[in-house]
């Protein structure tokens, strides 16, 4: 059975707070991060693992080699994602794109830096994980099907994101609406 009982994701205005907190972080990559994991539904793993050469920005993705359930996955990579990547990028294939700025050749710990960010944005009961379930909800909220919201998630079964499906309910309205709104 599935453990649905938590679902907590960023409001716009947490969301805009979380990123302009991350935007001026000691670290300087956790924008990026942030970023990247709300707009991929990405894993923290997942993301922390990606080098350099594993981003394609002229198709606009990212090659996760293995992710949680053993297969590979391909995020996309949003303009605004690719923007900060351009910024920031290194020139050497091999290097981690989340590098550790005391220990080169290793992802870095991000999980202080992530929760000064979260405080100094002042929102509570916040876990990097939850950046995931924004993720999925703001497609849910957006009219993405469950079957899109779990391919993006990487997700195999269903039942992973059915917890999202009461967020959809204004779009299954309006695709109803769409679809037999005329109907006499």
């Amino acid at each position: 059975m599935v453990n649905n009982t938590r679902v907590r994701y960023l409001d716009q205005a947490e969301r805009e707070r979380l990123l302009a907190a991350c935007r001026v972080a000691a670290w300087s990559r956790l924008y990026l991060l942030v970023l990247m994991a709300i707009t991929t539904g990405a894993r923290r793993g997942e993301l922390l693992a990606l080098k350099w050469a594993d981003l394609d920005l002229e198709r606009h993705t990212a090659a996760v080699a293995t992710s949680k359930n053993g297969e590979p996955r391909t995020p996309v990579l949003v303009a605004p994602v690719l923007t900060e990547i351009e910024r920031i990028r290194s020139r050497r294939p091999a290097d981690f794109v989340f590098a550790s700025d005391k220990r080169p050749g290793r992802a870095m710990r991000v999980e202080r830096a992530f929760r000064e960010a979260v405080a100094a944005a002042r929102i509570e009961n916040f876990r990097f994980h939850d950046l995931r379930h924004t993720c999925a909800s703001y497609l849910a909220q957006h009219g993405a099907s469950l079957l899109e919201i779990a391919d993006t998630l990487g997700h195999r079964q269903l039942a992973m994101v059915r917890r999202y499906a009461h967020l959809s309910t204004a779009s299954k309205a309006r695709l109803a609406e769409r679809v037999f709104g005329g109907m006499e």
